[in-house]
């Protein structure tokens, strides 16, 4: 039983590096976006898909940015305390 649980703790921590890692690649591509929705030529009506993506590319890269550092501090919180007692 020892090496499923020890291969689920593995699994579980190559997915929440994986999505650290993309929502650090989602932030800059929101900012490209938002840059280039801004040299949109001002005659079109209303915002430009750019801007629309690239705001929510941000949202989204900050939320599982914030979600995954969470769940990595609470790990490392976890281990430390594994480790006192």
């Amino acid at each position: 039983m020892n090496s499923n649980d020890s291969e689920a703790g593995s699994l579980g921590k190559s997915w929440i590096k994986n999505m650290f890692i993309f929502s650090l690649m989602l932030i800059p591509i929101g900012f490209v976006l938002l840059r280039r929705g801004e040299e949109v030529q001002p005659h079109t009506l209303g915002p430009a898909w750019e801007i629309m993506c690239g705001g929510l590319m941000i949202l989204t890269g900050v939320s599982i940015f914030l979600q995954t550092g969470c769940v990595i501090i609470f790990r490392l919180l976890k281990s430390q305390l594994q480790k006192s007692s």
